[in-house]
């Protein structure tokens, strides 16, 4: 784990897709959540479905829109993805939105 730590994202994926059963989802969500990098799942159903509704009007983005719409987010990544992951799992995500436009911040 110490050596992963040492390693970049892109170097933490490689290494960890190269073990059975492991995929690019399942090294992305290791990066943000075992390691704590501020990091995107753009590959996460969820996390596709929250930025669709954010950004493209409930249109299913592809996982280099989810990319591309996220690379603003720099080290808050990993809190605006929880956010919206929150918010669309109690359904409450399109008034947490609404909030963030009411009070000019950007999601």
């Amino acid at each position: 784990m110490a050596e992963l730590r040492l390693l970049d994202d892109e170097a933490v994926i490689e290494r960890l897709v190269e073990l059975p059963g492991i995929g690019r989802w399942s090294a992305e969500w290791f990066l943000a959540r075992t390691l704590g990098r501020p990091r995107v799942v753009a590959g996460d159903l969820g996390v596709r479905k929250a930025i669709g509704a954010a950004y493209l009007a409930g249109r299913m983005p592809s996982e280099a829109e989810v990319r591309q719409l996220t690379a603003h987010w720099g080290d808050a990544a990993g809190i605006a993805q929880q956010l919206l992951l929150q918010g669309l799992a109690t359904g409450s995500l399109e008034e947490v939105l609404a909030d963030a436009q009411r009070t000019s911040r950007t999601v």
